[in-house]
């Protein structure tokens, strides 16, 4: 007789497991919080109304974590002055005017030149650019490459640092 009691206990404790797994259990959406605006397929544009200057900048997917804080995943750059910045990831930080480009990126004028970089980091205030990242420039008849490089003059000036190799072809400095 007391080994009903036992099987009888067994399928009791049995039937609540089997109940309890199917039970739905709250899930915390850990980081979601910190996002205060997400948006897809953004284009926004600036014009600087002391030099004429404007920028236009595409991207896929922006996340607004903060009032100072915007993530951009896949963008694209263009300005006025015919400078087209492609790249993966970014942070800009409203109140610095500043742009911190994450991973590779391509930065093409419009003589066609093409800068290649992982990283770089762009102050809108002293309109300064520079990576800390090795760099190669493939342009008309060159090609030089270096281990940093500072860009200023709206990518019109270019300085570079550590490293520097330069290759100037024979049929670009012939007319």
């Amino acid at each position: 007789m007391w080994y009903k009691w036992i099987i009888g206990i067994f399928i009791v404790i049995g039937i609540s497991l089997i109940l309890r797994s199917g039970e739905v259990k709250p899930v915390k959406n850990e980081g979601i919080s910190d996002i205060s605006r997400l948006m897809t397929k953004v284009c926004m544009s600036e014009k600087n109304l002391d030099n004429d200057s404007s920028i236009e900048l595409y991207t896929d997917k922006a996340i607004q974590y903060s009032d100072d804080n915007i993530y951009l995943q896949g963008f694209e750059l263009h300005t006025n002055k015919g400078v087209h910045m492609k790249g993966e990831k970014a942070y800009y930080y409203i109140n610095q005017s500043s742009l911190k480009i994450l991973g590779p990126i391509i930065i093409e004028t419009k003589d066609g030149d093409k800068a290649y970089m992982d990283g770089l980091i762009w102050d809108r205030k002293s309109n300064t650019v520079n990576t800390d990242s090795p760099i190669k420039i493939e342009g008309r008849g060159i090609l030089v490459e270096a281990k940093k490089a500072q860009f200023g003059d709206d990518f019109n000036l270019l300085s570079f640092s550590g490293g520097v190799n330069a290759k100037i072809y024979n049929n670009y400095l012939t007319p």
